[in-house]
């Protein structure tokens, strides 16, 4: 199973995400921006840095920007954090 390491804010990206995709860019501002507080300037930087690292990718429809599915399901990206988290705490006790 692959181990993820994801940040809080790429948690959040992903919660709006998973079971509502496709999203607009703008649309995850709006509710992004209502649920954690984020500036549009926030939300954009993140996607970006997300679609960097493969977390999400875009489709080009129109004037706005589609926000296509996560390449995994939450459960998966829960058991792979749980695996993660696991691997670095039997390290760090047993070296």
């Amino acid at each position: 199973m692959e181990e993820f390491s994801l940040t809080n804010s790429e948690w959040y990206v992903l919660d709006c995400l998973w079971g509502q995709e496709p999203r607009t860019a703008m649309e995850l501002v709006a509710q992004l921006g209502e649920k954690v507080g984020w500036a549009k300037s926030t939300t954009i930087t993140t996607l970006r840095r997300m679609e960097d690292k493969g977390l999400v990718s875009v489709e080009v429809a129109g004037p706005d920007q589609i926000r296509t599915p996560p390449p995994w399901t939450r459960q998966k990206a829960v058991q792979g954090e749980t695996r993660s988290f696991w691997t670095r705490y039997t390290r760090a006790a047993w070296g």
